[in-house]
């Protein structure tokens, strides 16, 4: 339970504030649908079928999602450039085409 709180307090906010968001969302769906004694209650303030729940939820992955892109790291984002990628002496700029073997020679001439 521990490691959990401390991978749950590592994240980036908008990320925590969309996971309880989803959350209330999911207890509320739940609730809705799993006690009929509280559907009629409940069916006053989330509508018929319980899609005020659904559209809680809904709204919570979205903000989740975005906190995934909003938090991540600058450095994250860049792509490396691939003349640095490989040694010196086989860095190519451009691409090449692929040699066409020489008739002229035989099938083992480069």
């Amino acid at each position: 339970m521990q490691r959990l709180l401390a991978g749950l307090i590592g994240l980036p906010r908008l990320m925590l504030v969309g996971l309880l968001i989803l959350l209330a969302g999911g207890v509320l769906d739940v609730l809705y649908h799993s006690v009929p004694v509280l559907a009629p209650l409940l069916g006053r303030s989330l509508g018929r079928d319980g899609e005020l729940a659904h559209l809680v939820t809904f709204i919570g992955m979205l903000v989740t999602l975005l906190g995934v892109f909003v938090g991540r790291p600058r450095q994250a984002q860049r792509r490396p450039c691939l003349r640095h990628t490989r040694p010196h002496s086989q860095a190519r700029l451009t691409p090449t085409a692929p040699r066409r073997r020489s008739r002229q020679h035989g099938p083992h001439y480069r």
